[in-house]
């Protein structure tokens, strides 16, 4: 299990990447714990708390449990699919 810092370190060296479904998600920066995009394809930009996601992906990992959409969606509602895509970007999937 990676620290908390360590997640967000890793978070801050993605700069563009693909849900899992394939959606593109780009001009993607961390600042003051958020993380920032921009949708390509409505162009509409998503803002996730990755302490918020971080505390998703720990319980679920430590439960044993799968990490999908529906997973995170008590700890990221409205921008689960880009957090799932981050998490498989980060290589954490």
């Amino acid at each position: 299990m990676i620290t908390q810092q360590e997640f967000i370190e890793k978070a801050s060296q993605i700069h563009s990447y693909k849900s899992v479904s394939g959606v593109e998600y780009a001009n993607v920066t961390v600042n003051g714990g958020k993380l920032t995009g921009t949708r390509q394809s409505t162009g509409k930009p998503f803002e996730i708390s990755l302490s918020k996601l971080y505390l998703g992906y720990k319980t679920l990992t430590e439960n044993g449990q799968k990490i999908t959409t529906s997973a995170l969606k008590p700890f990221v509602d409205r921008v689960q699919s880009p957090s799932l895509g981050l998490l498989d970007a980060m290589g954490l999937l």
